[in-house]
């Protein structure tokens, strides 16, 4: 190696070693996304930027997000990225349905198996509502804002497949739109909010909330 090379070779070292260490951070441990609607409300809002954990489900390239091997599997209550059936587009939502398992709602109501989930309404003002329901093993905030526009049905959930929806109940394109998402395309667990440029507050609370 001539003089001139290992001159620039000692130049740019550094930042080889932190683009890889950064890829490879990404890929293994942690990635981050931005929240691009309201579909999640009010547990995320539009310009939060997520932290997601790549340790749960298996490591994942960023940028395209494929998921090298699986270490792990979603659960009900999880939220998570994925990309939905005949797109490319990452979206954030909710687990609700495993595999095998049959969905009802009547757009604002779950049944998973036949059993109601347990769901509360804490404020209502006009056709809008918030609440709390107890989905998986921490309970979540739900909303709904348009007095019932969302889809009502039930839905079947194929083995290596799951079913996803927003928390806000009828803003949502979700699996009751593009139906189960094979596992192969779920990307990450969203761990908490790492930023955000919402003018929604309180962001302090929302930072400090962990979803696992």
């Amino acid at each position: 190696m001539s003089a001139p090379t290992r001159r620039r070779w000692r130049e740019w070292y550094p930042l080889v070693v932190l683009v890889f260490g950064l890829l490879g951070f990404r890929t293994a441990v942690a990635d981050w996304n931005f929240v691009p609607s309201g579909s999640m409300e009010p547990t995320l809002l539009v310009g939060d930027v997520v932290l997601t954990d790549k340790r749960a489900f298996g490591p994942a390239l960023p940028v395209v997000n494929r998921v090298l091997w699986r270490t792990g599997k979603p659960a009900r209550g999880d939220v998570v990225t994925f990309y939905p059936p005949g797109t490319d587009k990452l979206y954030v939502k909710r687990v609700v349905g495993l595999p095998g398992d049959v969905i009802a709602s009547d757009g604002v109501r779950i049944v998973v198996n036949g059993e109601p989930v347990a769901l509360d309404v804490d404020r209502v003002v006009g056709l809008a509502a918030d609440g709390t329901e107890a989905l998986g093993e921490q309970p979540h905030a739900w909303r709904i804002s348009r007095g019932g526009s969302a889809p009502a049905g039930q839905w079947s959930v194929p083995e290596g497949h799951y079913f996803m929806m927003g928390d806000h109940r009828d803003n949502s394109v979700d699996s009751r739109r593009f139906g189960p998402v094979p596992a192969d395309r779920v990307i990450a667990r969203v761990s908490r909010v790492a930023v955000s440029f919402s003018t929604s507050w309180p962001f302090v609370d929302r930072v400090a909330h962990r979803f696992e």
